[in-house]
């Protein structure tokens, strides 16, 4: 858990937690955690929730037709305006990547039949 000053100490629940130099201590009680022990802790509580601890897992996507991966893409573009988590740009980056030789091809395709 983060611990910020204005909390009440963890240790004696009376006093609070004040800043300091160093980090934070309890104006109660000895109690005392450093910057560096402050951004450990804060850390840990981003990832961990009791006992579990989220570990990062990678998602991998099969685009098996361009045609679904369009309709792919502009889902991601419609989520990415009601949300601005940066997963959504590294994903419409990641699904132009494998798209792009396919909209080359197809547009050789297309300027090849109009000079005929």
């Amino acid at each position: 858990m983060a611990m910020n000053p204005g909390d009440v100490c963890p240790q004696c629940k009376d006093g609070l937690l004040e800043r300091t130099t160093s980090g934070i201590a309890c104006s109660n009680c000895s109690f005392e955690l450093e910057v560096d022990e402050i951004v450990k802790q804060t850390q840990m509580a981003k990832v961990t929730t009791g006992d579990y601890v989220f570990k990062p897992k990678i998602l991998k996507v099969t685009i098996d037709e361009p045609e679904l991966g369009e309709e792919f893409l502009r889902g991601l573009i419609l989520a990415r305006q009601n949300n601005n988590s940066d997963y959504f740009s590294d994903l419409i980056d990641g699904v132009n990547a494998i798209l792009e030789p396919w909209r080359a091809a197809r547009l050789q395709q297309e300027l090849a039949g109009r000079r005929r």
